[in-house]
């Protein structure tokens, strides 16, 4: 089966299904290729006749049968996630799901679904690497399909209760690396970095105005501009202090006025380019955030559904 054939989207009766009837919908069958340690085409049914709907599976088998594959290739084929460990490149993470014994050389997963629909996943070269074809999650499982496994289990219980925020926040991390950074993030950092780099320009300028007023070097400045206090001792060590000069000759000259009111130019630029580094922070942090607390509301809003289906007369959940 050629890879193109595979790389289709869900099927479109399902964009314009209600959550309600999506979340009647259950996995039959799950037929893999080329994934992990499955080089040949196998087909895992959840029900043991056409005529009767799958409820639940149980895996059962000896360690390296291929029970976790099946629950990874689930996961990858409805929501495009996969194991992945955190010094890896991304790169490298897909070729290790790869299995190149595969007769036709292809990695792809196929998910039919009891209403006969199928969704189906590929790994497939592109622009010189390998990529996820499609992209996008199935419109039913999205923010769904996460994956427990048992060593991540067994180390969350045996931690400490404070620790194990951390582990949790480290799983969630892991969750979320296939979820897409909101472009709005992208554009707070750029905006962030667009006015500190203006704000610099302003501040050097500024500073060679007032080492031309006093005649001292830019280059003797330049590592003194990161703060004011830096800026101010800078000043002083080039015989300039207001206050000093006030109470010695009582009355500024022209020329001193002229300096310091260049010195305070100086210092508004520092606080500004400072105060566009820390947006630059935070606008970083977001975006580095973000892909966790989307992650974290699909998962709500798909329990929330599933909550409203347990228990439809319910007001609220």
């Amino acid at each position: 089966m050629p890879p193109h054939v595979l790389a289709e989207s869900a099927p479109p009766h399902w964009q314009t299904l209600d959550k309600e009837t999506r979340l009647g919908v259950k996995i039959r069958s799950v037929q893999v290729e080329g994934f992990r340690g499955f080089p040949n085409r196998l087909t895992l049914n959840f029900s043991n006749s056409p005529n009767i709907a799958p409820v639940s599976c149980l895996l059962v088998g000896e360690n390296g049968t291929g029970k976790s594959t099946f629950v990874d290739a689930i996961e990858f084929c409805l929501t495009g996630r996969y194991p992945r460990i955190a010094s890896e490149s991304k790169q490298t993470s897909l070729s290790s799901l790869c299995n190149f014994a595969s007769p036709d050389g292809a990695t792809w997963v196929e998910v039919e679904f009891t209403d006969g629909s199928k969704f189906k996943r590929s790994i497939e070269e592109e622009d010189g690497g390998l990529a996820i074809v499609p992209k996008i999650s199935h419109p039913s499982f999205k923010g769904s399909g996460l994956a427990l496994h048992r060593e991540e289990i067994i180390s969350f219980l045996r931690s400490t209760p404070k620790a194990r925020h951390g582990i949790f926040a480290e799983f969630m991390r892991s969750a979320a690396a296939m979820t897409e950074v909101p472009e709005e993030n992208y554009k707070m950092v750029d905006e962030a970095e667009s006015r500190r780099n203006r704000y610099l320009k302003e501040r050097d300028a500024s500073a060679r105005i007032l080492t031309k007023a006093i005649r001292a070097s830019f280059g003797s400045l330049r590592p003194k501009l990161h703060d004011v206090q830096s800026f101010n001792s800078w000043l002083i060590s080039r015989g300039h202090s207001r206050n000093a000069d006030e109470r010695r000759y009582g009355k500024l000259t022209p020329k001193q006025l002229e300096i310091y009111e260049r010195a305070n130019e100086v210092r508004k630029a520092i606080g500004l380019v400072r105060r566009a580094s820390e947006d630059i922070t935070r606008a970083k942090k977001a975006a580095s955030n973000a892909p966790i607390f989307s992650l974290l509301a699909e998962v709500a809003e798909t329990l929330t559904d599933s909550f409203k289906r347990i228990s439809p007369a319910a007001d609220s959940v």
